[in-house]
């Protein structure tokens, strides 16, 4: 059953980014004169977040289980910051990496700390907030950190010579380089608490096309299937029991898809579903979800990472 969570009185369209153990969403509401982060308790009923003031535009792309919600809004017409909203739906604005002017946040523990990406001069850098607010770049290079899980474990992707590559940080911020799947030669991943890697994996050379994909335990993606006829595909998130869901799309128009898992994986990979879609998502054209990159936050062409 497919349930229309309602977007904000006065909108016309949302979208949910991410939900907690307790049902608690997060996500955004928008109209043609601007996009604000909400937040949807378990009943369904819908929560306006504070927008930075000074911008327009707001989304909120993680919730941990306390109900702290992580995710950006501009603070003028140009300007992304990343942010933490409290349970009182208040905003606070994490800030960047000295000598940056712009900042994303993609994911949120129980602890607090939050995952994201802090953009100046040198292009776009993966880093982590601790929950008192410092933030530390995660290596010298570029990329986008998309996942943390209370084990402290970071996923995300980096640049290599305008190619992305999947990317795994220890808790003591050491990096791993997944591998996309076979063919492939960029991806971009996430993780959830009980360490099951996944994201999307495909080429970025050319016409650019995003395949959903799990990492094994043997760090190679295993590709989970497009929709009939469709030719793009992202996981969003997996749970324990190897459901995932996300995004595909077919005949230029996005839908919000599921695959389903019958059983545990088999030597560190899972059954090869094929998804189902769920309900008609946003068509071509729409900012929400584009094909710039995997979870809307790369540009494979220029082998930069933004939103």
């Amino acid at each position: 059953m497919v349930v229309c969570l309602p977007a904000w009185p006065g909108d016309t369209a949302s979208s949910a980014n991410a939900v907690n153990a307790s049902g608690v969403i997060v996500g955004d509401s928008s109209n043609t004169q601007r996009r604000h982060a909400v937040r949807w308790a378990a009943d369904g009923s819908v929560t306006d977040l504070e927008t930075l003031p000074g911008g327009r535009y707001a989304a909120a792309e993680a919730v941990n289980a306390s109900g702290l919600a992580a995710g950006y809004s501009y603070d003028s017409p140009f300007g992304q910051r990343a942010v933490r909203w409290g349970v009182d739906g208040v905003v606070t604005d994490l800030g960047a990496l000295p000598g940056d002017s712009e900042s994303y946040a993609w994911g949120i523990i129980s602890a607090g700390a939050i995952v994201g990406s802090s953009r100046g001069s040198g292009g776009l850098r993966p880093v982590r907030w601790d929950p008192d607010g410092t933030i530390t770049p995660l290596g010298n290079g570029n990329g986008a950190a998309l996942a943390i899980n209370d084990s402290g474990q970071i996923t995300g992707c980096t640049n290599r010579n305008g190619l992305l590559d999947p990317t795994l940080w220890s808790p003591d911020g050491c990096a791993t380089t997944l591998v996309p799947a076979p063919g492939h030669t960029s991806g971009s991943a996430r993780i959830n608490a009980s360490g099951t890697v996944f994201g999307s994996s495909g080429t970025t050379n050319g016409d650019v096309r995003w395949h959903a994909a799990v990492w094994g335990e043997d760090g190679v993606a295993q590709l989970l299937g497009d929709l009939s006829e469709g030719d793009t595909s992202v996981v969003r998130w997996t749970n324990d029991a190897h459901t995932s869901v996300g995004w595909a799309t077919r005949g230029g128009v996005t839908y919000a898809v599921r695959w389903a898992s019958n059983g545990p994986p088999r030597e560190g990979r899972r059954p090869v579903p094929r998804p189902r879609a769920l309900a008609r998502g946003h068509g071509p054209g729409s900012a929400r979800p584009d094909r710039r990159g995997p979870d809307r936050s790369a540009s494979p062409k220029s082998g930069g990472l933004r939103r």
